[in-house]
């Protein structure tokens, strides 16, 4: 499993490794001899390259790399976007540099650009006009552990930012590395395994071997009892199709029993929809009431709940989600149900723990009582405290969906594309993350899992039909071959 370390994170474990014995210098000498390493792998010797350095220890690993490159006969020159280095080793590395005539230049004129600049140090909005520079010279761009230009942590890049080829990332891919736009400025992510201190890391980037042991193997003798019993409370006049979305999701994801708590006028339009899954009729018109729900949910016998997908903002709403919270089993909560408990969010710290949250960008604004751009410009963070602070494993939906567990462990999720923007997506997921959790997948298997599954259908589906048109439904029929494909890899 990649493993991924914030800035502060990273600057710990440096301190702990020179703690340890270990010189910076040498540290940084290690990096250098990576960047050659790249270089010497991908291009030969009549490539002309300009390695643009700035004034801390990224520029020093650039003038490090520069001085390597040169002495194995490459045409090297320097770009010094500021006046001096100002730390010590950078300024090591830029005397012996300058000692052996490597030309520094004021332009860029080159085959291959190393954008040195600022690596992880950048703290806020970057304007840099040598960002445009790099960005406009044609050449391949290799960004030194970070673009310069992007958050280390978020991702974000609130003002200009360097789009490279490539990034070579030192002893730990950063967070913001796989979160967006900084994925797409990043280009291919090489990890350059350097010697650091030992550390315990939580931020993770799943594999389909990763999530293949997180989901359980099938025995021989097992029945629809064994397979997890899911309760699906979802659904109102106008929102059956959620409702049906999540059933679907839940069965497909290997769900032994699926039943879907349904207002009683709306039963028969369910049972038309869903063939596999039950439906409990309970007796109310349209919308959920707390009495007509409560005794519908007494009369299954469940293992998990799903709740929220298509519920309406009916009164009651707050009262059922408490009510199964209560029960003590895993609980989904999603849309509706997230919706619902807005107000009072403080509930999930006596009666969370099980629970997992499926918040979009928007329920997550909400929820928090956040604007959007605030919960995407600091995505993992925010589900990280989140969880922490209430107890409860949150799933930030979007591109790189957070998984952030009550232990601390965050999964970021590498599946999924944009066809999967659509409305429905969302109760798929919910129906998935709740069949694994009815098998007794522990709440953070079943979400990082889950939401592994669910991107990697909608891979699927967008190879059989594209993505734009791509529907929920689609995703749906795909979930199985999702399961298959990470379960037996060979098939």
């Amino acid at each position: 499993m990649l493993e991924l370390v914030s800035s502060k994170e990273m600057k710990e474990i440096e301190q702990k490794t020179f703690a340890l014995g270990a010189r910076s210098v040498d540290v940084m000498e290690k990096a250098a001899e990576a960047v050659a390493d790249f270089i010497n792998l991908r291009f030969d010797k009549d490539t002309e390259i300009c390695v643009v350095c700035g004034k801390g220890n990224n520029g020093g690993d650039g003038y490090a790399a520069a001085r390597i490159l040169h002495g194995g006969g490459y045409d090297v020159c320097i770009y010094n976007v500021f006046d001096a280095p100002q730390t010590e080793d950078a300024k090591t590395n830029f005397d012996e540099a300058k000692s052996l005539d490597i030309p520094f230049v004021k332009r860029i004129d080159a085959d291959v650009v190393i954008d040195a600049v600022l690596g992880i140090g950048i703290n806020g909005a970057c304007s840099l006009d040598i960002i445009d520079e790099i960005n406009e010279s044609g050449a391949y761009v290799l960004a030194v552990d970070v673009p310069t230009g992007v958050d280390a942590d978020t991702g974000m890049a609130f003002g200009k930012a360097v789009r490279a080829d490539a990034t070579l990332a030192f002893g730990y891919v950063k967070t913001g590395l796989l979160q967006y736009p900084a994925k797409t400025l990043a280009g291919e992510i090489v990890l350059a395994p350097l010697d650091f201190a030992p550390t315990d890391i939580k931020c993770f980037y799943p594999d389909e071997e990763d999530i293949a042991d997180m989901i359980p193997d099938m025995a021989m003798d097992e029945h629809k009892g064994s397979m997890g019993r899911l309760c699906i409370i979802a659904g109102s006049k106008g929102m059956t199709g959620a409702a049906t979305l999540s059933a679907m999701g839940a069965l497909r994801a290997g769900a032994g029993l699926v039943s879907v708590v349904i207002p009683d006028n709306l039963n028969t339009i369910m049972e038309i929809k869903l063939t596999e899954a039950m439906t409990v009729s309970a007796p109310c018109v349209d919308s959920l009431t707390f009495d007509a729900a409560k005794k519908a949910i007494d009369s299954v016998a469940a293992d998990a709940y799903v709740i929220g997908p298509g519920l309406g903002r009916g009164k009651d709403i707050y009262k059922i989600v408490e009510y199964v919270l209560k029960k003590d089993v895993p609980v989904v909560i999603d849309a509706d149900g997230i919706n619902a408990i807005c107000g009072n969010i403080d509930i999930l710290k006596q009666f969370g723990k099980k629970a997992i949250l499926t918040p979009h960008p928007g329920e997550a604004a909400r929820l928090l009582g956040l604007d959007i751009e605030k919960v995407q410009s600091s995505r993992i963070n925010l589900a990280k405290t989140f969880s922490k602070e209430y107890n409860t494993t949150m799933v930030l939906k979007g591109a790189g969906t957070v998984t952030a567990a009550t232990g601390g462990n965050t999964y970021i999720n590498p599946t999924g594309n944009p066809g999967m923007a659509t409305g429905g997506s969302g109760d798929v997921l919910s129906g998935i993350i709740g069949a694994f959790a009815a098998r007794g997948m522990s709440a953070e298997y079943a979400a990082a899992a889950g939401v592994y599954v669910h991107g990697l259908a909608g891979d699927i589906a967008a190879r059989q039909i594209g993505q734009i048109g791509m529907i929920p439904t689609d995703m749906a029929k795909c979930v199985a071959e999702a399961i298959q494909r990470i379960k037996n890899p060979e098939h």
